[in-house]
């Protein structure tokens, strides 16, 4: 199995490049089998050293998704977003899946601003594709 790009920076950007060109939807799943589609997002770039197990920090290159805060509604009223949590994103024909990814501790997201009106989602590639 080889990833889809050669890195998760390069991920990040074909991502980034595509949204901007396409009016593509991104699914947000939730326990792996409740989807929504959501239209109004954004996507940014980040970089971090995580704390492995053996202690070691390995540098992740991942992708920020940014959602309005009432996009997160699976019925009972908005909700915020959950460890477990995955969005696809497809990119010039390809699903691509991401995973929240939490930050040394922190939540794997945080509200845009102090008026709570919108998430910023940290998430990592996850998705490989067969040679």
């Amino acid at each position: 199995m080889r990833s889809i790009f050669s890195t998760a920076a390069a991920a990040a950007e074909q991502i980034a490049r595509a949204v901007t060109r396409t009016s593509t939807k991104l699914q947000y799943l939730r326990d792996g089998e409740t989807t929504l589609e959501i239209e109004d997002y954004g996507l940014g770039q980040w970089q971090s050293e995580l704390a492995e197990n053996d202690g070691f920090f390995n540098e992740v290159d991942g992708v920020d998704v940014l959602l309005p805060a009432t996009a997160l509604d699976f019925g009972a009223g908005p909700t915020e977003p959950h460890e477990n949590d995955q969005i696809i994103v497809n990119v010039e024909g390809q699903d691509i899946t991401l995973a929240i990814a939490a930050d040394s501790g922190q939540p794997g997201w945080r509200y845009q601003s102090r008026f709570r009106t919108g998430f910023r989602i940290h998430t990592k590639v996850i998705d490989e594709v067969p040679e």
